[in-house]
């Protein structure tokens, strides 16, 4: 399984760049995804902290497995 995830960078955000992680990575990022790295909850998902050793720390977006409606949803949820 593959995901993907927008890093932005620069002051201005002026430039982006695209990485596919695959799922394992994510758990070796936020520590299985736990609590510890927890940084919010929505109705549709939680939002940990990843620690990478190239990109460094990013928001990791998990949505709740019985809320997954849309790619549209998960985009603005």
């Amino acid at each position: 399984m593959k995901f993907f995830f927008f890093i932005v960078a620069g002051k201005e955000h002026d430039k982006i760049s695209l990485r596919y992680f695959d799922f394992k990575e994510l758990e070796r990022a936020t520590k299985n995804f736990s609590q510890d790295c927890l940084l919010g909850s929505g109705a549709f998902g939680n939002v940990y902290k990843g620690t990478f050793d190239l990109e460094g720390t990013l928001a990791i977006k998990r949505a709740h497995s019985e809320s997954f409606s849309s790619v549209e949803e998960f985009r603005n949820g």
